[in-house]
């Protein structure tokens, strides 16, 4: 049994649709109704960052779970420091990071049982800043770091934190078509993303999917407490 955060779209549907294709039983989390059907794919709907969901997600899962994908994640608001608002940053962490912290109490546990895996999806914002993205990349930060603390206290469980590269999902075109044409953002920065997609450079979603999704059945204990990238880190080549 597994669970994925966010998986109405993008990398979590891709995450759900690879590991139902695998064999594997999953419970899918995310604000809208996930189009996948499936008879091994459970979808429940919600904000990761309501307690009540949480119960709903404990129910669901049977007391089992082998994994989870912590993909569920939002890149606003995108502002300088100048024009921040904290309860917008407020907003971002609650749902990238404290969502996690939430249901962590009553996942470790079946995590211990099974010895199982937490895979975070992280992002290169977490070591690189972009101009205007200071509560996304402060959050995926504090991402990685939840991870190392995941693996340094629970050593039956592996915990890795992995940037996936920029992927062609719903999150990008909002990027290119919202924000790198408002003012926050840097024109080089914003021209970054415009150029990648315009030269077919990408990451596809589908092999994001398969990524993570190798990862939560496969990975090695000598991953546990890492943070990767998957445009440079060779660890990550037999997952792919």
């Amino acid at each position: 049994m597994y669970l994925v955060t966010g998986t109405s779209s993008g990398i979590g549907l891709e995450i759900a649709k690879y590991l139902v294709s695998q064999g594997a039983m999953v419970v899918g989390v995310s604000r809208r109704q996930s189009p996948l059907e499936h008879e091994r794919f459970r979808s429940l709907s919600g904000d990761v960052s309501d307690p009540k969901l949480r119960n709903q997600i404990v129910s669901a899962l049977g007391g089992q779970l082998d994994g989870v994908v912590f993909n569920a994640g939002v890149l606003e608001a995108v502002t300088t420091l100048a024009a921040a608002d904290a309860d917008a940053w407020r907003q971002v962490f609650d749902i990238n990071l404290f969502s996690i912290v939430g249901m962590l109490p009553d996942l470790i546990p079946l995590l211990r049982k099974s010895h199982g895996r937490a895979i975070f999806v992280s992002s290169g914002a977490s070591t690189s800043a972009y101009q205007a993205w200071g509560a996304y990349g402060a959050s995926k930060a504090a991402l990685n770091h939840l991870s190392m603390t995941l693996a340094k206290e629970e050593p039956d469980i592996i915990s890795v934190a992995v940037a996936p590269g920029v992927v062609g999902t719903e999150m990008q075109k909002r990027i290119r078509e919202t924000y790198a044409a408002s003012d926050h953002m840097k024109k080089e920065e914003a021209e970054k993303f415009h150029s990648l997609h315009q030269n077919k450079q990408l990451v596809n979603p589908e092999d994001s999917g398969r990524l993570y999704g190798n990862l939560v059945m496969k990975a090695s204990a000598d991953l546990s407490g890492k943070y990767l990238r998957y445009y440079s880190d060779e660890l990550l080549k037999p997952y792919n």
